[in-house]
């Protein structure tokens, strides 16, 4: 008896390896061997909530219940990112996004721009959209994604407000200064910042151009973590009491 209970367990074992895989990354079975990596942030202050197609394919959102036999895709809204974390994988190559406002009714969608991406096997990268109604854009970015300091947390960030006033903002966190950033549409590469203890209080972000100081809402604090990165957004419209500039920090990636 002993020692059919002795196999049975080592059998158990041996299945627990090979489910386990490689345990440095415990999701390295579930992560897509090829394909290029793909982030979208809604930083277009006038826009609607967003439904967005690459090469005529719906990329965006995940259903709702479907109370009618075509199920609305949740929007992408002002302020919120997709996929909310990481990234999504899509074919390489040349891509063709089109943003609509999604469609909260059986009426069907309305178009409102787009642009051609260029998207790398293997590769990163972040679309942001941009502007308001006068002039919408689109602006796409490679993330450099190499970790000089595993033990560093890492930040950029992105200048987004409409009308930004000259010279940009210089960005602190917990007032520590980490970045000037620059005209309107500027991104930075990833900075290395030191990083804190996991459940430490979440850190101020301030965003300043001369007298006019922008600082991050409690729900856009920051925990950088170490090896982590962080996207800090400004967006908004500066001189607009509606839509003004604010300061956004999506989930870490």
């Amino acid at each position: 008896m002993k020692s059919i209970v002795k196999s049975f367990i080592t059998v158990l074992l041996a299945a627990a390896v090979v489910a386990c895989g490689n345990e440095s990354d415990p999701l390295a079975s579930l992560k897509p061997a090829t394909g290029a990596r793909l982030r979208f942030y809604h930083a277009a202050p006038d826009a609607p909530g967003l439904a967005l197609y690459l090469n005529n394919k719906a990329f965006s959102g995940v259903n709702t219940v479907p109370t009618t036999p075509d199920p609305l895709p949740a929007a992408v809204t002002y302020f919120s990112a997709f996929p909310v974390r990481n990234y999504a994988a899509v074919e390489p190559g040349t891509a063709t996004l089109k943003i609509n406002a999604a469609k909260m009714t059986t009426a069907e969608e309305a178009a409102l721009w787009g642009a051609n991406l260029t998207l790398e096997d293997g590769k990163y990268y972040s679309v942001f959209a941009a502007g308001n109604a006068s002039a919408y854009e689109v602006i796409s970015v490679e993330d450099n994604r190499t970790v000089a300091d595993a033990g560093k947390a890492y930040v950029r960030v992105a200048n987004l407000v409409v009308n930004s006033p000259a010279g940009g903002y210089e960005v602190a966190i917990n007032g520590k200064v980490i970045t000037t950033v620059s005209a309107y549409k500027s991104i930075t590469n990833f900075i290395a910042i030191d990083p804190v203890a996991f459940n430490s209080a979440a850190q101020t972000i301030t965003a300043k151009n001369g007298s006019v100081t922008l600082t991050s809402a409690s729900a856009d604090r920051i925990q950088p973590y170490a090896g982590r990165f962080y996207t800090i957004i400004l967006r908004g419209v500066a001189g607009d009491t509606k839509t003004p500039p604010t300061i956004s920090l999506p989930l870490d990636i």
